[in-house]
């Protein structure tokens, strides 16, 4: 990879796009044919589009990615043209972990089991809190986790330890398109394969974890529909066992 190239991925993993979207409802996205391959353009300037346009940040773009059979042209046909395929879309966007704060929302009924001893490994679909403020109603990340609406949400939360425990979910929703995308997960929908979760008001990092042994000082939160949230137990790694916590 040229020192050039590098440069200009780096500066698109920041970028605001202008996107051509037609003007017609439900909203559908523009496509162009390069080399025979279908390519979903985007321009670095709104000044180079002289059709209906609308800016998106590449990350967003990123998370929304319509199909995985499509790559992005970036400024088609013009000498900055740059042609990523839909995996490299995905990787592009997303950062290393850095050990960063994440949660995972559980049932009542994990809940009773991790309390009660009858269950204590974490598994399943984790995200970075730090894209998940919740200010008030869960709502809006239950919007973006594709979860029903609930007045009883419970967030297993822990600091993560060791990034190869964290893997980035890449796939697609059918083996194809998972292919497609260079990924290993497939999932049924709202599943994105992305590397993403999102919804319209959150675009939320995404790891799959298997068999993890909740780190010391792990917390369980009880979040009701009109907030605020509680801490409702600690998880003790010496004893291998969560610890209720008495309300305030």
């Amino acid at each position: 990879m040229t020192d050039e190239l590098s440069a200009a991925l780096a500066a698109l993993r920041d970028a605001d796009l202008v996107v051509p979207v037609p003007p017609v409802e439900p909203l559908t996205w523009a496509t162009v044919s390069v080399s025979g391959q279908t390519w979903l353009p985007a321009f670095s300037s709104a000044a180079l589009v002289s059709e209906p346009s609308r800016p998106i940040a590449f990350r967003q773009l990123a998370a929304f990615w319509p199909d995985p059979g499509w790559g992005l042209a970036v400024d088609p046909g013009l000498p900055s043209q740059l042609l990523l395929e839909a995996g490299t879309v995905a990787r592009l966007a997303r950062e290393p972990i850095g050990g960063g704060l994440l949660q995972m929302v559980v049932t009542f009924d994990q809940v009773t089991a991790y309390l009660g001893g009858e269950a204590l490994d974490i598994s399943g679909f984790a995200h970075a809190v730090d894209d998940a403020s919740l200010p008030g109603s869960p709502g809006p990340l239950l919007e973006a986790l594709g979860l029903p609406a609930s007045d009883d949400v419970y967030l297993l939360r822990w600091f993560s330890v060791g990034p190869a425990l964290y893997r980035i979910p890449y796939g697609w929703t059918d083996e194809a398109g998972a292919a497609a995308m260079s990924g290993w997960v497939v999932e049924p929908p709202p599943f994105r394969g992305t590397g993403f979760v999102a919804g319209p008001a959150l675009v939320i990092r995404e790891y799959k974890v298997d068999g993890l042994m909740p780190p010391h000082g792990s917390e369980i939160f009880h979040l009701p529909v009109d907030g605020p949230e509680r801490r409702i137990a600690v998880f003790d790694a010496d004893h291998r066992r969560w610890l209720m916590v008495r309300r305030s």
